[in-house]
């Protein structure tokens, strides 16, 4: 059994965190909203559906909102996703991943993991709608590097490793 997984004493059977079970039970950011500023859908390999829509004001998330067709796993992932994104400016939250959002439900099992990559690519796609609607660069919204020149720079050189690697072969 993997660390994520947690199964009850009697049966085995698989179960939620409390907060993942209240959040599939009570989402509070289900629903879809009027006119938003941000809005992505995405259908996984699981057929599950996800809508997120955000509405955006002064480069934070003032709230977001989700639908989907998906089980109880789907619904708290896409809770969880919308409940970390509000407040934050859309730089953090392009930062929000299948990862964050599988720590903040306490655990998803591995078969349902998925769920909360499909959260998270629903929501980085809303906050991606909204920067090319208003072609407003996602990282205005925060503190970017001084030199961003410098910081492409290093991405685009291969580091020496890889340049070593490349003569071997």
């Amino acid at each position: 059994m993997k660390e994520n997984e947690r199964t009850t004493p009697e049966t085995g059977a698989m179960f939620f965190s409390e907060l993942a079970l209240d959040y599939a039970m009570n989402p509070t950011h289900y629903g879809d909203m009027d006119r938003p500023d941000g809005h992505a859908r995405i259908t996984g390999f699981c057929c599950d559906t996800v809508d997120i829509y955000l509405r955006i004001r002064k480069g934070k998330i003032e709230e977001a909102k989700f639908i989907t067709d998906g089980c109880l796993y789907s619904l708290a992932a896409c809770n969880a996703a919308s409940h970390l994104a509000t407040g934050k400016t859309l730089h953090q939250c392009l930062s929000i991943d299948q990862r964050s959002i599988i720590e903040h439900l306490n655990g998803l099992p591995d078969d349902h993991a998925h769920c909360a990559l499909l959260a998270a690519t629903a929501l980085n796609k809303a906050v991606n709608d909204y920067v090319l609607k208003n072609k407003t660069p996602a990282a205005t919204t925060s503190n970017p590097p001084k030199n961003l020149s410098k910081v492409r720079e290093r991405h685009l050189r291969p580091s020496r490793q890889k340049m070593k690697d490349q003569i071997l072969l």
